[in-house]
């Protein structure tokens, strides 16, 4: 029987460990190396983040063009009308400008029509003319100028109709332009004296501009600083009074042409051009 011959190849243990562990730390560096520079990029596209520009105030298609040019793309999300924003103009931008943000994300707009808004006309026919002026404010319409007549049918200081700037008379309900001036037709008593408004209630703007479509002047104006409860600016008291109260029937007071009217308003003084005159006696 031929001998048996057995070949031992002498193994070092340690070389196959080192090796086996060199190959897990380079491959874990490939993978991590893959993610990073290939992997997460792909996903986040970082490096390519962009500035939004800043469109307000550009036409609708100067902005749109802008942002196309950057890498967005655009939605008209509202057309609102801003009284002191140009007509046709974009108002508002989200994200705003200087945000940073990917290629291709949406920028929502707000732009402005491209003409004004027309409004309806409300129903101010026999109205007081602080009652007038509030409602028309109220509906949207801040160019307003007054126009006494002569009237038989209303008593003094109601409100006959409503024209435009070139005298011709609106019907209630009918659409006007919001920016256009608004002429209030005021009946006017034929007795030199005028009835005396009623402000409390009002802003003291508002009760400037009562006086002055009137004919009467602004007087002494008290702010007080003990009511914290009452928005700023409200008249709270006036001198003289509009009415008061005989036999249980109101009897209302009549003033001069150029009278003034004391007025007492919450809060801070707002600086005004006006005559100074020490205040009537408090009613």
């Amino acid at each position: 029987m031929a001998p048996r011959f057995h070949i031992r190849i002498p193994t070092d243990k340690k070389i196959y460990v080192w090796l086996h562990a060199v190959a897990a730390l380079l491959t874990a560096l490939l993978l991590l190396l893959f993610f990073f520079l290939l992997a997460l990029p792909f996903y986040t596209r970082q490096g390519q983040l962009r500035s939004i520009p800043n469109i307000v105030g550009l036409s609708p298609e100067k902005g749109i063009q802008r942002l196309q040019d950057a890498g967005f793309r655009s939605v008209i999300q509202d057309t609102i009308f801003v009284v002191g924003k140009p007509l046709n103009s974009i108002v508002e931008q989200y994200p705003s400008y200087g945000q940073l943000a990917k290629p291709g994300r949406k920028i929502y707009l707000r732009v402005s029509p491209p003409s004004p808004p027309r409004l309806p006309l409300p129903e101010l026919r026999g109205l007081s003319v602080e009652h007038g002026l509030r409602r028309l404010q109220q509906a949207g319409f801040q160019h307003i100028q007054l126009r006494y007549s002569p009237a038989t049918e209303l008593p003094p200081n109601n409100i006959i109709s409503l024209e435009d700037k070139q005298g011709k008379q609106l019907s209630p309900h009918s659409l006007f332009t919001i920016t256009d001036t608004l002429v209030m037709v005021v009946s006017e008593s034929p007795e030199p004296t005028i009835e005396v408004p009623q402000l409390m209630g009002l802003s003291e703007e508002e009760a400037r501009f009562v006086l002055r479509a009137l004919g009467l002047r602004v007087g002494n104006i008290e702010y007080i600083f003990d009511q914290p409860q009452l928005p700023l600016g409200l008249v709270v008291k006036q001198n003289p009074l509009p009415y008061d109260w005989k036999e249980g029937k109101k009897h209302y007071h009549r003033v001069e042409k150029g009278s003034y009217i004391d007025l007492w308003v919450v809060g801070m003084p707002v600086p005004q051009e006006s005559d100074t005159r020490k205040p009537h006696p408090t009613p």
